[in-house]
């Protein structure tokens, strides 16, 4: 069968779920009779019984539960779908056995001769003298006194609209059918773009919604042009079969998807909204009490009763001078200080100060009255009264009525107004600008004032005055009734009431003193009387009394009527319900002719007692801190408790469990996380007479708190970073210890180099001391060798530190260019110029990195000179800079350039000096870029001699950081 396969796989979505509900629904399954939890169908004939097609035969709905059709002359068990009505009776398609007809006049199934040749059919349409019948499948058969004219295949549906005959064909798009004698014809409205027509719904504007396999569309039949409907981009279609749309009598189009999701589209805000989730359905109808009905794949027959709510939301609170006036055209809510206009759909209502042509806001303390003709209100207690036109004027209460806050505005005729303040009631008349005191209520808080035969009933703190204009006298009210809080009255006449506290709502006839409790419920607001009823607001929602036999019904909030209500209004068909910062419309028709008694056994309220916690949920309830330990009270409407009346729980569907006799149990090991409580009672007939279910959700204890299971992860991590760290860390020891290595690697080959300096100076000392020799100047070579040994000793502690102090560096080149003076018979002077005020032993630098320049300036610059008369000079500058030390030096001799072109052994030594330091100075560098060296030759600029700049970083010695320290503590 090819519905039961397209929606099998569906059956394991779940149950119901509505996202903000605000219909009556009443689910009906086998406990009501129905054979099959899978409804394929749902029609009403004209007799109006409701029909219901299922996986297992018929159903008849029987004004609450459901009788069963089966085996009924020629109706056999079986898979039902579409339903028509015939003038002599119903056609059934039945998926094996045919369309079955089924007489009113004998009431009994016949085998539909007619329609022999379809064998499986799916729906059935009647048009005239013609039967069209869709199979299971999708071929459209047309049938004319039980001869088959034509069959037709890929036919998903049939419209009819303005006596005209559309089909949706599947993937041949849209078509119009017509009929004539024994023949038809078809014309083609739409082509179909790869889109699979399923479905046609008529639209307010005159367009069609066409309900497509792949998305909604919207199709202007005049102008043949398709596109996609507004509001419902990001839809997937999977449609439950051949009929997931209908649009009932209130305009709203209603869409079931095979995913399980239920829709609304509203075409004026051209928006779709989730209604049900977790529901495959499979045909929406409407009856003629405008009653929704819904087939479902696997959870019963639904109804959707026609009372439905509209509501209001407005920006601020709303006064209990709340009123609803007709001004032109326009309807207005009047609301604590402004006007809202009331829409024709729901909407959130924003200010629409239309007051400030009549009234100066300032000091405006808000409306205590308004109606079509006039309206009262208060600027610093002051009351004053307008015509809505031009007329405003101050209500003159008399000296002794000022600042009072006002209760009440009743008119009781067309000029005449009871005022009722929290410091007495007067009179007042608009055409005479007078008022009057009621002396009996002088300061007495009047709480509501009700008029009725001639005759005033008003509430105080003192209790109730019933009267005339003339005289008021206190009611007695038996004992019970005297240490309760009256609130509001209503007169059926000077002797018969009804009174609301705040403990009951009870009826009091004053000459017999018969008292009857209608309700015990807790009154919140005034009583008024409207199509033959009483009408009273309760904490629960709202009471209808019947006059007659005063039976009170409560129209709980399962009729979307709210708790704890502020106000009641009823005009021009309509009730008015003001509760905080919203108004609920509902229709005056729905509210008196609905069986609310009936409905009842699915209206049970809830509570869970917690700690210090108090829940009456609708759906569900999240508990803020986790419960070892509940009370659950399960409440039935006050005329629904019976002697035997027994309450049962279900958790999860698994484990029952029984309450006490007031519907009382007592939880000690609430289960946690999200959990389904299934609450019902039963009659001393183990029928269940009232059943609810609840999800509840209780959080983890501290341990299985989802917090702290983000804490152990985050340990996780830490730890797992902490042996990352560690191996991170080994591996830099590696690499320092590797640096290490290198950095002594690179000493040795300073070192090496220095030893490679060396050799090159003793080789010239020991020619200088041969030359002193040779002369026979004893004097001049012992103090060359005293010096020499000076310098040898010096040079030795240098040698000994790839660092040395700046200080000991300049002393060395000082001792050295002494030794060469001597040796050169003072051929050159030497200066030094310091640029820094810092000590140099403060600065660290590599040893014998100036000396080689100065040898060279002096052997290799300026002994080489032409020129005996010019006496050389060497000047060593250093210069501190920001981040190093620049040190220079400077000679006058030949310059370096004619020094190397000389191809002598001179030129040779110069060559290999200055690549010794070149080396040395690329090993630093790969440490610190800082290092650099620079040769000028002078003579290139005009000038004589050789310039080097020796950059080195100013590095401080830790000796001379430990020494500064000191100092500074």
């Amino acid at each position: 069968m090819w519905v039961k396969g397209l929606v099998v796989a569906l059956v394991l979505i779940g149950s119901l779920h509505s996202r903000g509900q605000s219909y009556i629904l009443e689910k009906y399954g086998d406990k009501q009779g129905l054979n099959h939890s899978v409804v394929y169908r749902v029609f009403q004939d004209s007799e109006g019984f409701v029909w219901a097609a299922t996986d297992n035969g018929l159903n008849r709905f029987e004004g609450e539960d459901f009788s069963s059709m089966n085996n009924r002359s020629e109706l056999i068990s079986d898979y039902l779908f579409g339903m028509t009505e015939l003038k002599s009776g119903i056609l059934f398609s039945s998926y094996n056995n045919g369309l079955v007809h089924y007489s009113f006049r004998d009431k009994t199934f016949r085998k539909y001769k007619k329609s022999e040749q379809v064998a499986k059919p799916i729906d059935s349409y009647v048009h005239g003298d013609f039967l069209l019948v869709i199979d299971n499948v999708a071929t459209l058969w047309i049938i004319k006194n039980g001869k088959t004219i034509a069959r037709m295949p890929s036919v998903s549906s049939v419209f009819k609209s303005d006596g005209k005959i559309y089909l949706c064909a599947g993937l041949s798009g849209i078509q119009e059918l017509k009929l004539s004698g024994n023949s038809y014809s078809l014309s083609t409205l739409y082509r179909s773009k790869n889109q699979f027509m399923v479905q046609i719904v008529p639209m307010k504007n005159g367009n069609w919604m066409v309900v497509s396999a792949e998305e909604l569309l919207e199709f202007n039949p005049v102008s043949k042009e398709m596109s996609v409907l507004k509001g419902s981009e990001g839809i997937s279609m999977y449609i439950t079969g051949y009929k997931p749309a209908f649009k009932d009598s209130y305009g709203t189009i209603w869409l079931g998807l095979l995913d399980g999701n239920v829709y609304q589209y509203d075409e004026s805000r051209q928006h779709l909204k989730l209604t049900f989730e977790r529901t495959v359905v499979n045909q929406f109808f409407e009856d003629r009490d405008r009653n929704l009905w819904i087939a479902t794949y696997g959870f019963g027959l639904w109804k959707i009763a026609p009372f439905r709510a509209r509501e209001y939301l407005f920006d601020g609170h709303l006064s209990t001078g709340f009123g609803v006036v007709s001004r032109g055209k326009s309807s207005y809510f009047v609301g604590y200080r402004q006007l809202y206009l009331r829409g024709n759909n729901p909407q959130i209502l924003r200010d629409i100060n239309l007051f400030r042509k009549q009234v100066r806001t300032e000091n405006l303390l808000g409306v205590v009255y308004a109606d079509d003709q006039q309206f009262f209100y208060c600027r610093k207690y002051t009351l004053y009264y307008n015509d809505w036109k031009n007329l405003t004027y101050e209500v003159n209460t008399g000296s002794s009525n000022k600042n009072l806050l006002i209760s009440q505005v009743l008119p009781i005729n067309g000029h005449q107004f009871v005022i009722a303040t929290r410091k007495g009631a007067f009179l007042f008349d608009n055409q005479k600008r007078e008022t009057r005191n009621f002396e009996t209520l002088k300061n007495k808080i009047v709480y509501s004032v009700h008029y009725a035969n001639q005759t005033l009933a008003f509430c105080t703190n003192k209790g109730v005055f019933v009267g005339d204009l003339k005289k008021l006298t206190r009611v007695r009210f038996p004992q019970q009734q005297q240490t309760e809080s009256i609130r509001s009255v209503l007169l059926f006449d000077s002797n018969r009431l009804i009174a609301g506290s705040n403990k009951q709502i009870f009826y009091f006839n004053r000459s017999s003193g018969k008292r009857k409790v209608l309700s015990k419920d807790v009154f919140c607001s005034k009583i008024i009387s409207a199509y033959g009823y009483v009408w009273a607001l309760c904490d629960k929602g709202l009471i209808r009394i019947n006059k007659d036999n005063l039976k009170a019904d409560l129209i709980s909030s399962d009729y979307g009527v709210p708790t704890w209500a502020k106000s009641l209004i009823v005009k021009n068909g309509k009730f008015y319900i003001m509760y905080r910062d919203r108004v609920l419309e509902l229709s005056a028709h729905n509210l008196v002719k609905q069986h609310f008694r009936k409905k009842l056994r699915l209206n049970l309220d809830f509570v869970l007692f917690g700690e210090e916690e108090y829940y009456t949920i609708p759906d569900q309830v999240l508990l803020k801190e986790p419960l070892k330990k509940a009370v659950f009270k399960f409440v039935l409407p006050r005329h629904m408790y019976a002697n035997g009346s027994r309450f049962f729980v279900k958790i999860n569907d698994e484990i029952e469990l029984e309450g006490s006799a007031r519907g009382r149990f007592n939880l000690l090991n609430l289960p946690h996380g999200t959990n389904k409580f299934t609450f019902f009672a039963q009659d001393e007939n183990s029928k269940i007479i009232a059943q609810k279910s609840y999800y509840i959700y209780n959080p983890y204890p501290f341990w299985r708190h989802p917090m702290v299971l983000i804490i152990y992860l985050i340990l996780l991590i830490a730890l797992i970073w902490f042996i990352f760290f560690k191996r991170l860390q080994k591996l830099n020891k590696r690499k320092a210890l590797e640096l290490e290595t290198n950095r002594l690697v690179y000493e040795l080959k300073q070192k090496s180099l220095i030893n490679m300096l060396n050799p090159h100076f003793l080789n010239n000392a020991i020619n200088s001391i041969q030359a002193f020799v040779v002369m026979n100047d004893q004097r001049k070579t012992l103090k060359y060798l005293s010096q020499f040994a000076r310098l040898m000793r010096l040079n030795l502690e240098l040698l000994n530190s790839s660092m040395v102090p700046l200080s000991k560096e300049i002393e060395s080149i000082r001792f050295y260019t002494d030794f060469e003076q001597v040796r050169t018979s003072r051929k050159f002077e030497f200066l030094t110029i310091i640029n820094t005020s810092r000590d140099l032993k403060e600065f660290q630098v590599p040893s014998f990195i100036i000396q080689p320049f100065v040898e060279n300036a002096i052997w290799h610059g300026i002994l080489t000179t032409t020129d005996q008369n010019r006496k050389g000079r060497i000047i060593l500058e250093l210069e501190e800079r920001e981040k190093d030390i620049l040190i220079c030096v400077r000679d006058n001799g030949i310059g370096i350039k004619k020094s190397l072109s000389m191809k002598t052994e001179n030129a040779l030594k110069i060559s290999l000096g200055t690549q010794i330091i070149k080396e040395r100075f690329e090993i630093f560098k790969k440490g610190d870029p800082h290092y650099g060296i620079q040769i000028i030759d002078k003579s290139e600029s005009g000038g004589t001699g050789t310039l080097v700049k020796i950059t080195v970083p100013k590095i401080i010695s830790e000796e001379m950081i430990d020494e500064l320290a000191s100092r500074k503590k």
